[in-house]
């Protein structure tokens, strides 16, 4: 039997289900009344309660219940970068103008969260939200669309756009579909490591939200946001004050140095375990062998990695993350884990200069700072002891240097995106192929 099937026979068997139970609770509420001689034995007052109570308890079901339920096999087809969704959907109260808004359907896969619903206003709403794309949601108003009580309703999304499909389902009556395509949202889908969703009105002014739950982060923000946080906390620091001594100057711009390499490292984390609940799918045999010696290969380490992951229900590459074989801030081991894992080469990003070595540069001072003195003030340490110009840590070359990162960061990000439309592609292509 397919999710279909089931469904319908589930609604069935609660409509029954509260069908008899509610005659057979007026049953007895009638017998009480008359044999207290409270009314008479008048049929049509049985006939009118029984059809009263299961309109009632057909719409609170409709409120409760109304959301279409999807296989495990389905939701890890909602977990790609680009796909179509098709599916039926009855329910008569989908033009019903007194009825109050409710689920249509809503689901949680890997980082995408989709949600469709009927609002008041008898206008159905696609939404579907990720990390790389944001909320972005699609509307019908039902007005438009000729009236059943069944409708088929498709689904698209990939990172450039999402598009909703509604046609009315008549028997032998194949109708065109009206077609919405979707635009940003002024509100945020958010979902946490347990599913659960929460909606943020974007006029709330909110940039990034955090929910810990026993002391632990269950919602965090995205990779992205995370960084932009980090650039928005800086940028009080660099304001120039030409009466600031010498001093006091080194201290702030180390300062700015140390959360930009921060801020550096966790996004490049983030957005590593990011693409791969996004649908992009990692290669963690080269990342293992990548980072793993020949010995531990030998010996079984992916089936004990495996095994581990099944254990704790996640994936293999969000526990080799977890036990921090890959260290973020080691500009080269960086390199190699997004290589290996995904394939983006960062000599192929489209940099100006010499980003790369430059960031490089800025790390190994942020490990000076950290490790000998704050006051450290010659950031090519290095090059300097081989005769190289100084180059001065200042609010100038803190500046320079959140420029720098930012650019490296949001060229990267990009090159990601373009990875999910490559993703997205592939996984049409396979479907197309498999029918």
């Amino acid at each position: 039997m397919n999710d279909k099937e089931v469904t319908i026979a589930n609604r069935i068997l609660v409509d029954c289900a509260s069908a008899l139970l509610s005659i057979l609770f007026w049953i007895y509420l009638l017998d009480y009344l008359r044999s207290n001689d409270l009314i008479g034995p008048d049929i049509r007052i049985l006939i009118g309660l029984v059809i009263i109570s299961v309109l009632t308890i057909d719409r609170l079901y409709v409120r409760l219940k109304g959301a279409t339920k999807v296989s495990d096999k389905t939701e890890k087809t909602l977990c790609t970068p680009a796909g179509v969704a098709i599916f039926e959907y009855t329910n008569h109260l989908l033009f019903d103008e007194s009825c109050d808004g409710f689920l249509i359907f809503e689901k949680v896969a890997g980082l995408h969260i989709f949600r469709i619903l009927r609002d008041e206003q008898k206008v159905v709403k696609f939404y579907h939200s990720s990390p790389s794309c944001g909320t972005r949601v699609a509307s019908i108003d039902l007005n438009n669309v000729e009236e059943s009580d069944s409708i088929n309703i498709r689904i698209k999304w990939n990172v450039d756009e999402i598009c909703l499909f509604i046609r009315p389902e008549k028997e032998g009556d194949k109708r065109e579909f009206t077609i919405a395509k979707g635009v940003i949202s002024d509100i945020s889908l958010l979902s946490d490591k347990s599913g659960v969703i929460y909606t943020v009105n974007s006029s709330a002014g909110v940039s990034s939200i955090t929910i810990y739950q026993n002391g632990k982060p269950v919602l965090i923000p995205t990779s992205l946001e995370a960084w932009e946080s980090t650039i928005k906390a800086i940028e009080p620091l660099t304001i120039d004050n030409t009466e600031k001594e010498h001093t006091h100057e080194v201290l702030i711009a180390n300062m700015i140095l140390v959360m930009l390499v921060t801020g550096f490292e966790a996004y490049f984390k983030r957005r590593f375990l990011e693409l791969e609940k996004e649908g992009v799918l990692p290669n963690t045999r080269q990342l293992i062998s990548a980072f793993y010696s020949k010995k531990e290969i030998d010996s079984g380490i992916v089936e004990i990695l495996e095994a581990e992951a099944d254990e704790l229900s996640i994936s293999l590459l969000e526990l080799i993350i977890n036990k921090r074989v890959v260290n973020f801030q080691n500009m080269d081991i960086c390199k190699k884990a997004y290589n290996k894992s995904y394939g983006v080469v960062f000599g192929d990003l489209e940099l100006s200069g010499n980003i790369i070595s430059e960031v490089q540069m800025y790390i190994k001072h942020r490990h000076r700072i950290i490790h000998f003195s704050p006051n450290e003030s010659t950031i090519n340490h290095e090059e300097f002891c081989t005769g190289a110009e100084p180059i001065f840590s200042s609010t100038k070359t803190a500046k320079a240097a959140m420029c720098i990162f930012d650019e490296f960061i949001k060229v990267l990000h990009k090159s990601t995106i373009e990875k999910m439309r490559q993703q997205g592609k592939l996984d049409a292509a396979n479907t197309l192929e498999s029918r």
